[in-house]
């Protein structure tokens, strides 16, 4: 099982999309990624997005944004798209 972080980060997800019929998405974790790491954090951008990733470490913030690990209370899934 897939480990989730005991917080937020701040992130604020919307899942009304989970409300429309399973044709246009499916429920997937991320296929994991082997030792990633981080290079390069936006902390300006990450800011004015009200998140804060100073409680984990740079190891935690790699997995995260990998998919290896999860915020609490994530819901990965897979949008179906079919262009415009």
């Amino acid at each position: 099982m897939r480990k989730k972080l005991n917080n937020t980060c701040g992130f604020q997800l919307d899942y009304s999309y989970l409300d429309l019929p399973t044709a246009f998405y499916t429920k997937i974790k991320p296929t994991e990624v082997k030792s990633p790491t981080m290079v390069i954090l936006n902390e300006q951008l990450a800011n004015s997005l009200g998140l804060d990733f100073s409680d984990i470490t740079l190891m935690e913030q790699a997995k995260l944004f990998s998919g290896n690990i999860m915020p609490a209370g994530v819901e990965p899934f897979a949008q179906a798209y079919t262009g415009h």
